[in-house]
């Protein structure tokens, strides 16, 4: 499953392969930057705040603070090991009659 967020007049996701976060124009559709700063786990996510884009760039716990201006990590912050969040496509209904 795809995590993205939208931000700073772009869409911003996360690439496994290329271990980048890439920023693409809605308009256009084509990737404006490839930043080195890839998600921690298969299913990365994340967001947008606080005039900066976000994302955990490791399992031991390293959150990757993104200058949307310069398309550039301006800082790391060293989070509890494990913060990353995985997610699981596996879905049960339950049904009550």
């Amino acid at each position: 499953m795809l995590r993205l967020v939208a931000g700073f007049s772009s869409i911003w996701v996360p690439s496994c392969g290329n271990h980048t976060l890439d920023r693409i124009d809605p308009q256009t559709g084509k990737i404006v930057a490839e930043i080195p700063a890839g998600p921690a786990d298969s299913e990365g996510g994340v967001t947008a705040g606080s005039g900066s884009v976000w994302i955990v760039t490791d399992k031991q716990g390293l959150l990757a603070r993104v200058d949307p201006e310069t398309n550039r990590v301006i800082t790391s912050i060293q989070i509890p090991s494990g913060s990353y969040v995985r997610y699981r496509r596996r879905f049960r209904l339950d049904y009550v009659h």
